[in-house]
């Protein structure tokens, strides 16, 4: 068990997947999350008493994303899905950016940059097909996938310098697509569940049947089978060795890092609840970025590499208490079983 950064507590159940970290107003960094009754919570640190708002989508929500999506924009915009419709919404104006009517549902949303365009895009996984979207709402981006799609992500996979765009989805496969046009597909053992961009041609994925593991371009490198569902996923150098860890927070409350190389398991914790959500951002306005991990009953815990050489030296100082303990056990033995012989002298029997 390990001291975390800080907790607080948001005071509403979250969803798993769908947490995500903006900074609407270009500096802070500010927790969103959907809860239930199809409302999206925004909490801000940096306010008075952590203040929190709520938006009333009134549908069920599907899919959460902040990032920048107007280049002439520096405050990000929250997209909101839902099983028929993509809402662009700018938290800092307290307006809509766009809403649009998407018949394949979302289930999956990313922002960011792909292949040589200048301008960042909105891309939605629906059933089967992907949609992109400017800022202004118009669709300019479209192209099919054989089934639904869970998770989506942007990376250079291939060093080229352009992000390609990464897809997984129900039916076993991890698609790899460099504008419109398919590249690579990987094959899986279950549904692709999670996926996450990790530095140098890396990602990590997660199955429904609990597996997670990592990818460097289309070579796995390791994976790992629990009877838990991983729930989320994100790269995060918790212990400061300037390497990234891929952190997976679990359906039973626990959370790991590993390191990306090997799969070793570097770090764990264990929190109340479900963890339905990582996100990595400077919550506490000190310079660096913390993980930040939201746990289903609304717990909010911060780490950083501080945390882990806590939890290392804790287990030290465990560790020299135990051995201390078994030498004096074993002592205590030695002398329950000594016996005086003839002469007046001790002997151990055997």
């Amino acid at each position: 068990m390990s001291l975390p950064l800080f907790v607080l507590q948001l005071k509403y159940s979250t969803i798993p997947g769908l947490v995500t970290l903006g900074k609407y107003d270009g500096s802070h960094s500010c927790l969103t999350a959907a809860t239930t009754g199809g409302k999206v919570l925004i909490h801000y640190p940096h306010k008075k008493e952590n203040e929190i708002s709520i938006l009333n989508i009134n549908q069920e929500i599907t899919a959460l994303c902040a990032g920048k999506l107007n280049p002439n924009d520096e405050k990000d915009i929250l997209a909101v899905g839902t099983p028929n419709s993509i809402l662009a919404y700018h938290i800092d104006n307290n307006s809509d950016l766009f809403y649009a009517e998407v018949p394949d549902g979302v289930n999956s949303i990313v922002i960011g940059k792909l292949g040589a365009r200048p301008e960042p895009w909105v891309f939605i996984g629906g059933n089967c097909s992907i949609q992109g979207f400017d800022w202004k709402g118009n669709e300019v981006f479209w192209t099919v996938t054989a089934d639904n799609i869970r998770s989506m992500i942007l990376m250079d996979i291939d060093a080229d310098g352009q992000n390609e765009l990464i897809v997984g989805s129900d039916d076993y496969e991890i698609r790899i697509f460099k504008d419109d046009v398919l590249m690579y597909e990987i094959t899986e053992t279950e549904m692709i569940t999670c996926l996450v961009e990790i530095s140098n041609q890396k990602f990590g994925y997660a199955l429904a049947n609990g597996t997670v593991g990592v990818y460097e371009n289309t070579n796995r490198l390791w994976r790992v089978k629990s009877k838990n569902a991983a729930q989320c996923l994100i790269n995060y150098d918790l212990n400061a060795d300037g390497l990234e860890e891929l952190i997976t927070g679990w359906a039973n409350g626990k959370l790991d890092a590993r390191q990306v190389s090997t799969g070793e398991v570097i770090f764990r914790d264990v929190l109340p609840s479900s963890v339905v959500g990582l996100v990595m951002g400077d919550y506490r306005k000190v310079g660096k970025n913390q993980l930040i991990v939201v746990s289903e009953d609304g717990e909010v815990r911060g780490y950083d590499s501080s945390c882990i050489q806590s939890d290392l030296g804790l287990q030290i100082d465990t560790v020299r208490e135990l051995f201390l303990k078994k030498q004096n056990l074993l002592m205590e033995l030695r002398n329950y079983n000594t016996v005086t012989d003839n002469t007046g002298k001790y002997k151990i029997d055997d």
